[in-house]
């Protein structure tokens, strides 16, 4: 498949102006991969085409962070979860009102900081159906949503063809964040690794892989894992669910193996932590997973798996009040996902805090609501109240 990206929303003095600026923005690209924004700033503080001013004020947003405030409460209860930014309004004036999709993806950022999720999701409809491969615009909007529902009414705002692959693609990304993932979204991963669009792509193949570990087709997905990790042997993206899957199907020698394999090579990735956390989880052996996967979340406090992983692990030692502050620091990082809910609701039934338990599954099973889990942890909230 053949992709061209059509810059209509160009006009001819913009093109021009980039082409003279063209050394200029070079420098300022290389400027920014060195992480040296304050340069490229400087350097395009001059210029005056769409791509330098999305450049510039992309370097501004960065730049005044402050970054060092927000590192300065690393691990601690203190630190808010993103940097705050003081300029950011002026930021926002600065992009409003212009038909430039990376601009107006710049806008949608500023106004999900601001918490405006319903402006951003309007604005962001408007730049994806401008340049649909923007993928970092999908991902914000992807953000923007606490409901499946809400993916099915934004993707009817975006004015794109019924065939185009991104909205497929966006659609099953989003089901499988909220394991809320169907035939449907199988069908589709089926249709986009078919020979028309991306039949080698392994990041389609690892989303279709999750999609059937959620929908618990466990031999189907064991068998996609392992072709996709035939093709790419090194590959960490989706490891983490390998060895949940392979955790759930008790499968300890390859479990080990898998361990074992990656411990000599990148030791210092959370996924690889989360790995070794599930061997000894398997094993039985709970203080030694406890410590990889609070491994896990110093290499990545936004790593959502091994905060859940780790709250499972302190449940299972009947530390309930240590697993209700890792399933707490799993929702702080996405609240879409039902597995730290149904967690807190565990943790609290068995607490015998039934009142609490049963808010938290009631909240698990909106997200996710063909558990059976889920509906047995709820049932039983309502009979000991009842007694």
């Amino acid at each position: 498949m053949i992709l061209t990206i059509n810059r209509k929303w160009l006009t001819r003095e913009d093109l021009e102006a980039e082409e003279q600026e063209a050394d200029v923005l070079n420098v300022a690209r290389k400027c920014m991969e060195a992480r040296q924004y304050h340069r490229a700033a400087h350097f395009i503080r001059n210029c005056t085409s769409s791509k330098a001013r999305f450049l510039s004020v992309y370097c501004q947003f960065i730049v005044r962070k402050a970054l060092h405030r927000w590192h300065r409460t690393d691990n601690t209860r203190h630190q808010a979860p993103l940097p705050v930014n003081s300029s950011i309004y002026d930021l926002l004036d600065s992009v409003q009102k212009t038909n430039d999709p990376w601009l107006q993806f710049l806008e949608a950022l500023f106004l999900h900081r601001l918490h405006r999720i319903p402006d951003a999701i309007a604005v962001l409809s408007q730049s994806l159906s401008t340049c649909p491969w923007n993928w970092s615009a999908w991902t914000l909007l992807g953000q923007c949503f606490d409901t499946p529902q809400a993916l099915t009414d934004a993707l009817t705002k975006i004015d794109l063809p019924l065939d185009h692959p991104l909205p497929q693609m966006f659609q099953i990304k989003i089901m499988n964040e909220f394991h809320s993932a169907t035939n449907v979204e199988l069908q589709l991963c089926d249709n986009l690794l078919g020979p028309d669009y991306f039949p080698g792509s392994l990041w389609l193949m690892g989303q279709r892989a999750r999609a059937l570990y959620d929908t618990l087709e466990f031999p189907q997905a064991l068998a996609q894992f392992e072709k996709m990790f035939q093709l790419d042997p090194n590959r960490i993206e989706d490891l983490d669910v390998y060895s949940n899957l392979l955790h759930l199907l008790e499968s300890r020698e390859k479990l080990t193996a898998l361990a074992e394999r990656f411990l000599l090579t990148d030791k210092d990735r959370p996924e690889v932590c989360c790995i070794v956390g599930n061997h000894y989880s398997l094993r039985q052996e709970r203080d030694k997973a406890v410590k990889y996967f609070r491994r896990a979340t110093q290499l990545d406090r936004t790593y959502l798996t091994a905060w859940t992983l780790m709250g499972l692990e302190y449940h299972e030692m009947q530390n309930y009040p240590a697993a209700i502050d890792s399933f707490r620091k799993a929702l702080d990082i996405n609240k879409k996902d039902s597995r730290p809910w149904a967690g807190l609701g565990a943790a609290y039934d068995a607490m015998g805090m039934q009142q609490y338990g049963l808010f938290y599954y009631q909240q698990a099973v909106k997200l996710r609501p063909c558990e059976p889990a889920i509906w047995e942890g709820l049932g039983n909230c309502y009979e000991q109240i009842a007694k």
